[in-house]
């Protein structure tokens, strides 16, 4: 890989032409483990970096008028236009099997750019226990109920979330409400949100006769009624809540004034993390497979509340314990955790 050792020096590009440029960044700059490529300019030049297994890495330093040119370029692929009167934009291309999102952003310096760069969710597997994924596509198959993704910002449950969806794909008609749309997945229907139109987009999709409704975060009190009412007429729903516990996940909806309806509809909630994964070149040492890191991959770990008839009950009659409720149907991350690091799995 070209770019594996940190210290770059800026002559490496200074000379390079601008498809140089552009293509050692999107061909030979293509490690599993980037996420993210940040440009960030200066008086001068433009700082190249990358997020790689979680660690924002400083690549290389690029001159200003390469950089003009390349954000051309990058603007082009988004299929936006190139204007003088630059103004914050977003946008989303396909390369290399690879999915980025793109956002501008201008500041005083120039235009900041990073770009996400998103998997084909066919290459992605997810490490999840056998008995959740089990109760997963038990859960679906009775064809009406709600299954939360939950997590911290990074912690992959989109990622899940997505890896399920495109593993129902051949069984199920699937509709998705996404903002932005994450994952590109050919064979269900994807629609992007604008502003608030989410009643009215779902109002759409039940006519289209879905099985399964991916829709995002559930925010509001009246999106998350129109919601209920779905399940009620037959259809299965998936959703995601930005949390750092269950536990918290269920206070946001009791909040909201809907715990009845939540403790009723709902199958399962999980709550997720990302481990790093230890580079087994290296053995965490750092190399030039793992960019100086000594990482190399990620490792999910699940909390996941499965709520049965008793947890449904205890759960209406009582207020919150989590502690109690752990001695119902819980499965916890602390045992993934534990058997991934005996197995010398994990990078810490």
């Amino acid at each position: 890989m070209l770019w594996a050792n940190k210290n770059i020096n800026i002559k490496n590009l200074k000379n390079e032409d601008n498809d140089n440029i552009y293509n050692k960044i999107f061909y030979e700059l293509n490690n599993d483990g980037i996420t993210d490529y940040h440009f960030t300019p200066h008086k001068d030049f433009v700082d190249i970096s990358v997020r790689y297994n979680g660690d924002l890495i400083k690549i290389e330093k690029i001159f200003k008028n390469q950089y003009n040119r390349l954000l051309n370029r990058i603007l082009i692929n988004c299929g936006l236009d190139i204007i003088k009167d630059f103004k914050n934009l977003d946008g989303s291309f396909e390369l290399n099997d690879n999915f980025y999102r793109v956002s501008f952003m201008k500041s005083f310096f120039g235009i900041s750019c990073v770009m996400r760069k998103l998997k084909n969710i066919e290459k992605i597997n997810i490490n999840i226990p056998t008995k959740i994924e089990k109760k997963i596509l038990e859960y679906v198959n009775n064809k009406s109920g709600l299954i939360i993704f939950s997590g911290p910002t990074g912690s992959g449950k989109t990622t899940t979330l997505n890896y399920y969806l495109n593993k129902l794909k051949d069984k199920m008609k699937i509709h998705t409400i996404d903002n932005p749309i994450e994952y590109i997945i050919s064979g269900i229907v994807q629609i992007s949100l604008l502003n608030n139109e989410s009643i009215d987009i779902l109002k759409y999709i039940l006519r289209q006769d879905p099985e399964l409704i991916s829709v995002g975060e559930i925010r509001e009190r009246s999106y998350a009624k129109f919601l209920f009412e779905t399940i009620t007429t037959g259809h299965y729903v998936f959703s995601t809540v930005h949390s750092d516990s269950i536990e918290n996940v269920l206070n946001r909806f009791y909040s909201m004034g809907i715990k009845n309806e939540i403790i009723k509809f709902t199958d399962m909630i999980l709550n997720q993390r990302l481990l790093p994964g230890i580079c087994k070149n290296c053995k965490g040492k750092g190399c030039k497979e793992c960019m100086n890191t000594g990482k190399k991959g990620f490792f999910s770990i699940f909390d996941c509340l499965i709520l049965n008839d008793d947890v449904k009950k205890y759960l209406l009659n009582n207020t919150l314990n989590f502690e109690r409720i752990k001695n119902f149907n819980f499965i916890s991350k602390e045992e993934q955790f534990k058997d991934l690091k005996e197995k010398g799995l994990l990078y810490f």
